[in-house]
């Protein structure tokens, strides 16, 4: 009698354990899935929040940065979260004294339609916009 409890005990702990790993591999699918930008300068990180109407606290995902369509940056080191906003359409960059940062990431912007220097010193790089639509 008593081995037969500890079967029938064992047999539950089993499928406890089975149901367990499911449940591991299935919410780390989901992580997985969910792809967080990384952001170098948290002045850029502060704008593309503001841009996208966001809480200071989200942290923003691939999915996020596809939905930014308009973005004013000031005095930002590394743009290169960009590269994940495939559907800006318009960018803003002001008070800047050199603007010498690669613009490669708006090749990737096919609903770009402006693109503004405001209050910029020198801008050493332009060919990535020379395309865009007047």
């Amino acid at each position: 009698m008593y081995y037969s409890g500890v079967k029938k005990l064992r047999r539950k702990l089993i499928s406890l354990v089975i149901i367990f790993i499911f449940f591991i591999q299935a919410l780390s699918t989901c992580v997985i899935a969910t792809e967080y930008v990384e952001f170098k300068d948290e002045k850029f990180r502060k704008a593309v929040l503001d841009s996208l109407g966001l809480d200071e606290s989200h942290i923003i995902t691939k999915s996020d940065m596809e939905n930014l369509t308009f973005i004013y940056v000031h005095d930002v080191t590394d743009y290169s979260p960009l590269k994940y906003a495939i559907n800006l359409e318009e960018i803003y960059f002001y008070d800047t004294n050199t603007f010498a940062c690669d613009l490669d990431f708006l090749k990737n912007c096919p609903h770009l339609k402006e693109v503004t220097f405001s209050h910029i010193g020198t801008i050493e790089n332009v060919d990535a916009i020379n395309n865009l639509e007047e």
